[in-house]
């Protein structure tokens, strides 16, 4: 397959591809390492996939041409799109991909907006409870909270068994904090590594409605947050544009916007 690259490619240590690093950070943490297929021209665009239940992240350049972004969704189409088309990419190439895949019989039925964020310097943050590393005993607890956070976030639990196993891992690796109020959990945040980099990417954050509105997120961020800036790291995460609530605690913990994705699923339902 002439596009078809390995996850050392050369391509990643473009300073096109490192412009977008921490934008494309799941693209090149999660899915680059473990992608079944990863694809590109070597130069302006890579596409991949690592679970077929999740998107294909498309990172592209600024140069990309014409041409390059027909070859995308020709790849897209041939190799990552059955009756679904699911892709994730800056919101221009986006656009043009649903634009191209409408052509040939497919319809939009879900879309978000992604904020990719960035923390430098913590800002100070009230103390909002008590903040403790996540045992096994709290796996039940924390297979609930990981459940609503999937339905606030994406409308469905996909793959619930998958979530579950990655939860119980992120808990064995010392990943996951959760947050007591009045003794009972309110809230809980996994943080890791990234692979790749320095950088610690805040993986999930959630917190029960009845204990919102008190700074629990802000208060977390920051706390997780804290050693990795004294350490001169930074810390990436993504924000959901349309969750307004969220978006202000990770500013109030000192996030800053550093670029914007957007999410879309297709269906065919009918030939044209």
């Amino acid at each position: 397959m002439p596009y078809s690259i390995s996850s050392g490619h050369p391509v990643f240590s473009t300073p096109m591809y490192q412009k977008d690093v921490d934008l494309m950070n799941v693209l090149d943490r999660a899915i680059r390492p473990s992608a079944f297929l990863l694809l590109s021209d070597g130069e302006d665009f890579v596409a991949a996939r690592n679970n077929l239940k999740l998107a294909c992240w498309v990172w592209t350049s600024d140069n990309l041409s014409k041409l390059g972004l027909d070859t995308v969704f020709d790849l897209l189409r041939i190799h990552f799109a059955a009756r679904d088309a699911h892709f994730t990419a800056k919101p221009a190439i986006a656009d043009a991909l649903e634009i191209a895949f409408s052509t040939i019989g497919y319809m939009t039925v879900s879309e978000m907006q992604l904020n990719a964020c960035r923390l430098d310097a913590v800002s100070p943050v009230p103390k909002a409870g008590d903040l403790r590393k996540a045992t096994m005993e709290d796996l039940d607890t924390l297979y609930a909270l990981s459940d609503a956070f999937h339905l606030e976030a994406f409308g469905e639990i996909r793959d619930r068994d998958r979530a579950h196993k990655q939860v119980a891992a992120w808990v064995e690796e010392g990943s996951t904090h959760v947050l007591e109020k009045d003794g009972s959990v309110a809230a809980c945040i996994t943080a890791e590594s990234d692979v790749y980099s320095s950088a610690l990417v805040i993986k999930q954050v959630y917190t029960l409605p009845e204990c919102r509105n008190g700074g629990c997120a802000a208060w977390m961020v920051a706390e997780i947050c804290r050693p990795a800036v004294q350490q001169g790291r930074h810390v990436i995460l993504y924000t959901d544009k349309s969750n307004p609530a969220s978006n202000a605690a990770y500013r109030k913990a000192g996030f800053r916007v550093v670029g914007s994705l957007t999410e879309k699923k297709m269906k065919k339902e009918w030939n044209v």
